[in-house]
């Protein structure tokens, strides 16, 4: 067995059997890596305060020959991140893109990007106060970098342009925007203003150093924040349970606008 060294942010972990856990972690140059850590819940040296969700570590784990789990060797704590936890609100957003991230990315997937993505978004929700804002930037660019970001430019039926008109639609299942006159009369879309598709635009070819100067509109960003998750649960196909916590807090994001949860209902190369 040959052992890696590398940093990684904690995605998730759970318990596993009496005193294992089991912990998904990404890391820059093999994306997300889904680990066990033998003794874990007793360990007095190697994972003390280590492997909570959040942590970036150093981390060393060991890899077969063949893919599947590794084992986790040892994980030494670089930063906790610990403004996160100042605020329900901030963990719970914190917990809805890492969960994101988690869902999305698919095992053994180098992407430096997302890695670089998580750890900025990790460092922005400790230090800005408005917590919604950054995980809407978050949620777009991790789109952006997947590959499943609509297209904004203008009506993907009749390729007519923005303008000042409203009634502008997201169609998840097309991956873009429509205009009015060819509004679906069902399927899962979401509405969208023009404030709102000239900045997600704007910000989609932004270096990631400068993503968080964006600043979605105040009222526009539970509606964006919605669209965004809606959009994502349906490219991914499966739910973010984080969602619900962040309901629970009084931002009405869980309802679609027909009353349905959409899904593709089948698997996508992105599940896992």
């Amino acid at each position: 067995m040959r052992y890696l060294q590398e940093k990684a942010i904690i995605l998730r972990n759970r318990d596993y059997g009496e005193a294992d856990r089991l912990v998904a972690f990404l890391t820059e140059e093999h994306g997300k890596v889904v680990g066990i850590a033998k003794h874990a819940r007793k360990s007095k040296k190697r994972f003390v305060n280590s492997l909570d969700i959040f942590n970036l570590v150093d981390i060393e784990y060991g890899e077969k020959s063949y893919p599947g789990l590794v084992f986790i060797k040892s994980a030494r704590l670089r930063e906790s991140f610990p403004g996160l936890r100042e605020t329900v609100l901030k963990l719970s957003c914190a917990g809805l893109v890492a969960e994101a991230v988690n869902e999305s990315v698919p095992e053994r997937d180098a992407q430096p990007q997302i890695y670089h993505l998580l750890r900025m978004t990790l460092t922005q929700m400790e230090k800005i106060r408005d917590t919604v804002n950054v995980v809407c930037l978050s949620l777009w660019k991790l789109l952006v970098l997947l590959g499943l970001s609509p297209r904004l430019d203008g009506c993907i039926i009749c390729k007519r342009r923005i303008s000042s008109r409203d009634g502008w639609v997201i169609d998840y299942a097309l991956g873009g925007i429509i205009c009015a006159g060819h509004r679906p009369r069902k399927g899962p879309t979401a509405i969208i203003n023009r404030g709102s598709i000239t900045l997600l635009e704007r910000a989609r070819n932004t270096e990631m150093t400068k993503l968080w100067r964006f600043r979605v509109h105040q009222d526009d960003k539970l509606s964006v924040l919605k669209m965004l998750v809606e959009y994502l649960q349906f490219h991914i196909d499966k739910p973010l349970r984080s969602v619900q916590v962040i309901c629970q807090l009084g931002y009405d994001i869980c309802k679609s606008t027909n009353g349905k949860r959409h899904f593709n209902n089948r698997n996508t190369a992105l599940s896992c």
